[in-house]
């Protein structure tokens, strides 16, 4: 199988690296993958027998490596391909560059895998009727709980079960800084800094201390799993550095603020805070959960994991 790899940052790294590392355990399952083309913002570099992972180690970009000059949409029409794997920056506002990105390849007959969760919070509807009109598979596990499958295990392990609600932590920067938190007493700038240190959290943590990073989530969530048809704008959300800029203050006896999970918590906070382009920030107090019936009721509950709540197999034969 050839494959097209659109984004070259931390994520097309990481795809290089494990494509090197499975290959001769892929090729005994009967799988032959062969990454042709790496396209970023510089170009593209091709090679039809396979790209060589070592000769891109230690570049942060493709350029002075690029043998092509196309980019984007042209890369995915001008490259021979079976597969393209979608992993450009995140944008949830408009879903562009990958969205487009994600159609094309559609439209040309070639499967697709992506990571990134803009398209999908924009358009995931179409793009899902696109590719079961092309007869395509559109996979993105990774967009969601990519270290626990949660997708795939609902869609084939539970596939005889109804599922009611999904509950959980879903972000790895506001689990790590709450867990400090709570288990060594740290203030919150505290954990946020050595969150950055240890290259856990971003310079600008917004994205994820904000929330924007779980809503989005949220609605890739609701319309894979619950058919919701659910836009960005649909999900209530808080952050969880609150309105004291030092963020909250654990003490002893009193419990720590709710971590940013996947009962639809997002954004919360002055405008100045995030990042350009966001979504505008509503304020609402409740904490929410995503149900079937009532996807955004009040639950003031906490648990640190991901829950789903199903229906114990009653319909299962």
């Amino acid at each position: 199988m050839r494959i097209s790899l659109v984004g070259f940052g931390i994520v097309g790294h990481g795809v290089l690296e494990v494509v090197r590392r499975k290959r001769e355990l892929l090729r005994s399952m009967g799988l032959d993958l062969r990454v042709v083309s790496v396209t970023d913002i510089k170009g593209t570099l091709f090679d039809g027998d396979g790209i060589d992972p070592s000769r891109l180690h230690g570049a942060k970009t493709l350029e002075g490596i690029a043998n092509l000059g196309i980019i984007g949409k042209e890369a995915i029409q001008e490259i021979d391909s079976d597969l393209v794997v979608e992993v450009t920056p995140t944008n949830i506002v408009h879903g562009q560059p990958g969205l487009g990105h994600i159609e094309e390849a559609l439209k040309l007959g070639k499967h697709v895998v992506t990571s990134n969760k803009g398209p999908l919070v924009v358009g995931f509807n179409h793009l899902r009727d696109l590719a079961r009109e092309n007869g395509l598979m559109l996979k993105y596990e990774a967009t969601v709980g990519g270290t626990m499958p949660l997708i795939s295990l609902i869609e084939k392990n539970l596939v005889g079960n109804e599922i009611l609600s999904i509950r959980g932590i879903f972000n790895g920067t506001c689990n790590y800084i709450l867990t400090r938190m709570m288990e060594e007493k740290y203030t919150y700038s505290y954990a946020l800094t050595e969150a950055q240190e240890l290259g856990i959290a971003e310079a600008d943590p917004a994205y994820d201390v904000d929330g924007i990073d779980t809503a989005g989530k949220v609605v890739i969530l609701a319309n894979s799993i619950f058919g919701m048809g659910a836009k960005y704008e649909d999900v209530s959300v808080t952050g969880i550095e609150g309105d004291n800029p030092r963020g909250p203050q654990p003490r002893l006896g009193e419990g720590l603020p709710r971590k940013a999970d996947r009962r639809g918590t997002g954004p919360d906070g002055e405008a100045d805070a995030r990042p350009p382009e966001e979504p505008p920030r509503r304020r609402r107090d409740p904490q929410r959960r995503l149900h079937r019936d009532r996807p955004l009721r009040d639950d003031h509950r906490h648990r640190p994991w991901r829950r789903l709540h199903r229906d114990r197999q009653r319909h299962c034969l």
